[in-house]
C-alpha cells in the first residue's frame, strides 16, 4: 500500500516537474509578492543567478 500511494504521488508531482524551464537571471532584481510593481518586494535575486521559470504571461517572452 506504501508503494502504491508514493507511485501515485511521483505520478502527480511528475507533470509539474516538466513543465519548469532553466533560466538565469541577467541583472540583479526584485521578486514581488505579485504581479505589478504595487505589490511588495519580496527577495532580490542576484544577476547570474539560476531559476526555474514556470510559466510566461500571454504575449511575452
Amino acid at each position: 500500500m506504501r508503494l502504491r500511494s508514493i507511485l501515485v504521488a511521483a505520478l502527480l508531482l511528475a507533470p509539474t516537474a516538466t513543465l519548469a524551464a532553466p533560466g538565469i537571471v541577467t541583472v540583479s532584481t526584485g521578486l514581488r509578492a505579485g504581479p505589478g510593481t504595487g505589490f511588495p518586494l519580496v527577495d532580490r535575486i542576484p544577476g547570474g543567478a539560476r531559476v526555474n521559470i514556470h510559466g510566461c504571461l500571454r504575449g511575452n517572452a
